[in-house]
């Protein structure tokens, strides 16, 4: 069920193998995953937060996992893996490959960027703001 998710996330029929089995190994079916045990507040999984930044600008998965640097391209991503690290449990490395490999330290990047612009802009602050609702209903 998640591969048939991500593919249509992906915008394909099929998906890349490397891809589908990281899907597979990693990722529980269900949308909240809590540990309580350790004191965990219940985080989404990454399809429901990339779902709505796709739609909110009208982009893909295979837009966003290109190896460009077109700053359209890159300020979503950008805000995509910022999200992602603050609304899930995923790891920096388990992020970079659901952009299809991206560093860790990409990641590290995108997140401090973001989190950076957030105080001094108004419209990046928006846009956060916005995606945290569409992502939390």
């Amino acid at each position: 069920m998640e591969v048939r998710r991500y593919s249509r996330l992906y915008g394909r029929d099929e998906l890349p193998l490397k891809i589908a089995e990281y899907i597979v190994e990693n990722f529980e079916p269900k949308m909240l995953k809590v540990d309580e045990s350790k004191g965990e507040n219940p985080t989404l999984d990454p399809l429901s937060v990339l779902t709505p930044i796709c739609k909110h600008f009208k982009t893909t998965m295979p837009v966003l996992s290109q190896r460009t640097r077109k700053r359209e391209v890159v300020y979503v991503r950008h805000i995509a893996m910022y999200l992602l690290c603050t609304q899930t449990s995923l790891s920096l490395l388990s992020i970079g490959e659901l952009f299809g490999g991206f560093d860790h330290t990409s990641v590290i990047h995108a997140r401090d960027r973001i989190a950076e612009l957030i105080p001094r802009n108004n419209l990046v602050k928006k846009e956060i703001r916005s995606l945290t609702r569409k992502i939390a209903s």
